[in-house]
């Protein structure tokens, strides 16, 4: 009976059954970017940092499948206030993050979460996992695809990268 629960707790939370898996390009995601995979139909599109800095000026997407995104940082940084998501090719703003704020009142998106507004649907919500979006990852409820969730990989989500199920 033991073995049968292990086979299927492998099953059922491998990547194989993944949404979507992240790596971190050079062991630092906020330094270098990362590479997005989907483990079911092979696309995959590489996100890159600006001057090297995710966290205080933002990144952008290189995809074949898509114009791309450029996230920009706004006020104090990305995990401090948040983020505007422009589309590459127009320049149109597609999403706004804004930063939960904590009993201090201070913006923090990897420990309070944030909020993800865009146009055309309702805003989204994202929890940070025990408050620890670095090291364990986050859950939300997309409106389109319904509750989704995101796994650090052993090391933590920005060094090593995540799994999205």
């Amino acid at each position: 009976m033991r073995k049968i629960i292990i086979c299927l707790g492998l099953f059922f939370c491998s990547p194989a059954w993944a949404l979507w898996e992240v790596d971190c390009l050079g062991g630092d995601c906020l330094t270098y970017g990362w590479q997005i995979k989907n483990p079911q139909t092979g696309q995959n599109s590489k996100v890159y940092c600006i001057n090297q800095d995710c966290e205080t000026y933002g990144w952008y997407e290189a995809s074949k499948l898509t114009s791309g995104t450029r996230s920009e940082c706004i006020g104090s940084g990305c995990f401090v206030d948040g983020w505007h998501i422009f589309e590459t090719a127009s320049g149109r703003l597609l999403q706004t993050v804004t930063c939960n704020k904590g009993p201090s009142l201070q913006g923090d998106c990897l420990i309070w979460g944030w909020k993800l507004t865009g146009f055309g649907f309702a805003p989204v919500q994202i929890t940070c996992t025990e408050n620890d979006c670095r090291g364990k990852g986050w859950t939300y409820n997309d409106p389109r695809k319904g509750r989704q969730t995101v796994v650090c990989k052993p090391g933590g989500c920005f060094i090593e990268g995540w799994i999205q199920y």
